[in-house]
């Protein structure tokens, strides 16, 4: 541990953003390949992955040594890091520094990719993953609709003319909700989906 020299180049957290996206970025900031970064981790399974179809997983060591890589004290990697809290470390012994992809689980949250806007503003030029409770959002900030399918510039201008109405309906399911509780998510659902297919 005392032979690993923090990164260079610091970056921001984006909120909600995937583990495996955030090393990408710090990788790509530090002018590393992602396999790099990972061997400085620890040991890991070899095969490539898509970071829209899975996530990175670490085991304590690994946390430990990420936080020395990133200079963040690990409470604040989790914090910013949802699969880096302990309930999401891999299990196995306290030592070994290990790290591993997985499938998010199809009953929990999912993995969109996030703002291009918000992405731009911490400095990444490439596409980001974050994590939703809904198979899609919006960005408040940028009126940007959110799913798991990235979208190519014209598409992105096409959904920009009609955010307004999307934003107001989208305000308008989250006060459904607030008063319904999750009575209101399915109600709120059925009658988009008689909307959409009548």
């Amino acid at each position: 541990m005392s032979a690993l020299r923090a990164l260079p180049v610091k970056i921001g957290f984006l909120r909600a953003e995937t583990n495996g996206s955030y090393l990408q970025r710090l990788a790509w900031a530090n002018g590393l390949q992602i396999a790099d970064l990972l061997n400085r981790l620890g040991s890991g399974p070899a095969q490539p992955v898509r970071l829209d179809e899975a996530e990175l997983y670490l085991s304590a060591a690994a946390l430990e040594r990420l936080s020395h890589l990133t200079g963040c004290p690990v409470g604040c990697l989790r914090q910013a890091l949802r699969c880096v809290r302990e309930e999401f470390l891999l299990a196995v012994p306290a030592s070994r520094a290990a790290w591993s992809w997985r499938s998010p689980d199809p009953k929990g949250p999912c993995v969109l990719q996030g703002c291009h806007r918000c992405a731009a503003a911490k400095g990444a030029l490439h596409p980001v993953f974050i994590w939703s409770g809904l198979p899609w959002q919006i960005c408040w900030r940028h009126g940007c609709w959110l799913d798991a399918m990235p979208q190519r510039e014209d598409a992105r201008a096409a959904l920009q003319a009609c955010m307004p109405l999307v934003l107001r309906a989208e305000r308008q399911r989250l006060r459904f909700e607030r008063r319904l509780g999750s009575t209101g998510r399915i109600l709120f659902a059925d009658a988009l989906s008689t909307c959409a297919y009548w």
